[in-house]
């Protein structure tokens, strides 16, 4: 499997190469980004492993992102915390480690050791960057307890959708069929976090999927079918908060799909009127 790359030791890890431009921008850069992975070993399934590498693709994906982008507001809300979570598992802080409170500033130093100064913000003349951003806030997040949250991932939900509907076998059938809608929408989508705080990309995903369609030519009524199970495993999420705007109507105003134009019906012929087709159709032919 392409990245994935076996220690001496046994362990996994995902290693892939940085791109070469970055090396004149980042001199003390490493050739290569690695993410460990604690979660796989040799008795692990090949789907353990394509959703590790899935997973920490991801991670790679952002991660190169940040080297690029430093506006913060170039980042969804998605990216912002898998960000603050990765800064988090690289100083090997928990969530509320430091709870209540830090009298001797030995989080902000743990955080700080990261590689970025960051000057309070009355003593700057601009804004943070995003990674200055996610370092406060990870650093915040270290002093605060963590809610209990209930959020999943859209394929964890189509999981749970299935047992719901007490699908058991996706290779034949219905659940075949079912499957087989869900992985056209999720490889426009991708796959996504769906939680409190993430509606926003949540609803901006399959506003996409149906822009995406919309101009394939893809009737209206066909791209509702198309997610009308997908929207039922998003709304099936434990206690979400915002549930009820995963809908096209139109009157919630939360996904936007064009009217279709209504077909002419045509019309039974009166009899005279088949004798004149008829008639011209003999006397008078063409191509």
């Amino acid at each position: 499997m392409r990245y994935l790359n076996k220690r001496t030791n046994g362990s996994y890890r995902y290693l892939r190469r940085y791109p070469t431009r970055f090396a004149a921008t980042y001199p003390n850069l490493p050739k290569q980004y690695s993410r460990e992975f604690p979660e796989i070993n040799d008795a692990s399934t090949e789907e353990q492993k394509h959703t590790a590498l899935a997973k920490a693709a991801k991670h790679y994906d952002l991660h190169i992102k940040t080297l690029k982008a430093s506006d913060p507001n170039a980042y969804s809300d998605t990216e912002r915390a898998m960000t603050v979570e990765e800064v988090l598992r690289q100083r090997q802080v928990k969530r509320g480690e430091f709870y209540p409170q830090d009298p001797n500033g030995w989080a902000l130093s743990a955080f700080l050791e990261i590689g970025t100064s960051i000057p309070p913000e009355s003593n700057i003349d601009r804004p943070y960057t995003f990674k200055e951003q996610v370092i406060i806030d990870a650093y915040i997040a270290s002093l605060v307890l963590p809610e209990v949250k209930l959020e999943m991932t859209l394929r964890q939900a189509w999981g749970a959708y299935l047992k719901r509907e007490l699908i058991h076998d996706t290779n034949n059938g219905t659940g075949k069929d079912k499957q087989q809608r869900f992985e056209r929408v999720i490889s426009i989508t991708g796959d996504f976090t769906i939680a409190d705080e993430t509606k926003r990309d949540v609803l901006g995903r399959l506003q996409h999927y149906i822009i995406v369609k919309q101009s394939e030519g893809m009737k209206a009524q066909t791209i509702k079918r198309s997610l009308k199970e997908v929207f039922a495993a998003v709304r099936g999420v434990p206690q979400l908060a915002w549930s009820d705007a995963v809908t096209l109507n139109p009157k919630k105003n939360s996904l936007v799909i064009a009217k279709e134009a209504k077909e002419v019906k045509g019309r039974v012929l009166l009899n005279e009127e088949l004798d004149k087709l008829i008639d011209k159709a003999i006397n008078e032919p063409d191509k």
